[in-house]
């Protein structure tokens, strides 16, 4: 997370440490322009007053995409707006604050195959999401997630 996090005094960890994952599908024409859907998801947590506060975020939208594939090297550049959601839980008790959100992304894939990549992203995914109560926001600030993510992984083609 590349935004201020605020955190209640005495509290551990940092949310900004977290697993993240994506799911999408793209389809792209022959001219190496396309559309797909993105789906991104990330898990934290921190403790406070001796109790773990779980942290998670969900961002999924549709995607204009790009393609080139030189030898058996590829390149993608990817953009899209969507819906964000943040959360947080603790002892069964949630809450969540859900807005816009956008994102690009860049990568490269190794073919393997005609069919299998081994590949790795670096990305941003923004949000902006309804101002909170208990925060003295600044002249210009507003309430919002921001993430930088480098993932990497194998590929499937069909």
């Amino acid at each position: 997370m590349t935004n201020k996090f605020y955190l209640p005094k005495g509290a551990s960890g940092h949310p900004r440490k977290g697993m993240d994952w994506q799911v999408g599908y793209d389809w792209v024409s022959r001219s190496g322009f396309g559309a797909g859907l993105m789906y991104s998801g990330y898990k934290s947590s921190y403790s406070y007053s001796h109790v773990d506060v779980n942290v998670g975020l969900a961002y999924i939208a549709p995607q204009f995409v790009m393609k080139q594939k030189v030898g058996r090297w590829g390149i993608e550049e990817k953009f899209g707006i969507g819906y964000f959601k943040y959360r947080e839980s603790a002892k069964g008790v949630s809450e969540s604050l859900s807005g816009f959100g956008y994102n690009f992304l860049v990568g490269a894939e190794y073919y393997l195959s005609d069919h299998i990549g081994i590949g790795a992203n670096l990305g941003y995914i923004g949000s902006s999401l309804p101002k909170q109560d208990n925060i003295d926001y600044k002249d210009g600030e507003h309430s919002g997630i921001f993430r930088l993510h480098l993932d990497a992984g194998i590929r499937f083609h069909f």
